[in-house]
């Protein structure tokens, strides 16, 4: 049994959360893509994405293995190739998850990004 926890957003520099996290899902991974004003998919030309979370009010953790920042450049759209960024995996129960983005550059103006939390 898997839950998807989405974030959409625009790209701007700052912190984005899901909702709450339900309690019967011990792990997962985080995905992130970009698009632009038609919605079709970009790879971006800069930035990062940091995604992490938290297991108790007021506490963050970083992925347990897989990219703990994300270079933006490897969120690459199909035609450019395969996303190359090593996909977050976290191994823990979570109450929330979060993403910072930073210096995005490039055509995007939005993002999607995934929580899959699985049991």
């Amino acid at each position: 049994m898997a839950q998807r926890y989405k974030i959409v957003g625009s790209v701007a520099d700052g912190t984005h959360y899901t909702e709450t996290l339900s309690a019967d899902f011990q792990s997962g991974v985080f995905v992130i893509a970009f698009y632009d004003t038609s919605g079709n998919a970009v790879t971006p030309t800069a930035g990062t994405i940091t995604p992490a979370m938290s297991p108790i009010k007021g506490q963050w953790h970083a992925p347990s293995s897989g990219d703990s920042v994300i270079d933006a450049v490897k969120c690459k759209k199909e035609s450019d190739g395969v996303a190359t960024y090593n996909m977050p995996v976290f191994v823990a129960e979570a109450i929330q998850g979060k993403l910072t983005l930073a210096g995005i550059t490039g055509t995007a103006t939005t993002f999607e990004a995934h929580f899959w939390r699985v049991s």
